[in-house]
């Protein structure tokens, strides 16, 4: 289905879509987790996985970071780092089997 993440693990909890402005991110957790940035009708456009604060601002300020259309995002949060990564994997991969525009996969700043 268009606009919805996979459903998370147990211990996760998606949070409800959200603009992407920056009094939002400011109020996103320190955490690591995965961010899915969707387009003004929350379709998904991007997803990314890190410290949440810092990808959502990073998104905004960062001209290598945006996505076009950008006006939403949720996030995942999550205990690790490296179970972040293997979630927006999930997600990215499975974006390219449901038969709907593929998401673009942004990770900055990591080997």
């Amino acid at each position: 289905m268009a606009g919805v993440p996979p459903a998370p693990a147990s211990s996760e909890r998606t949070s409800p879509w959200r603009p992407l402005d920056i009094s939002t991110a400011l109020r996103t957790p320190d955490s690591f987790g995965v961010v899915l940035v969707a387009n003004n009708r929350k379709e998904p456009l991007l997803v990314t996985h890190g410290v949440i604060r810092n990808e959502v601002s990073r998104i905004l300020y960062d001209p290598l970071a945006r996505a076009n259309g950008a006006a939403y995002f949720q996030y995942i949060v999550t205990q690790l780092d490296e179970e972040a990564r293997r979630l927006a994997d999930k997600m990215f991969r499975q974006s390219a089997v449901e038969g709907g525009p593929r998401l673009q996969w942004r990770e900055f700043g990591r080997m």
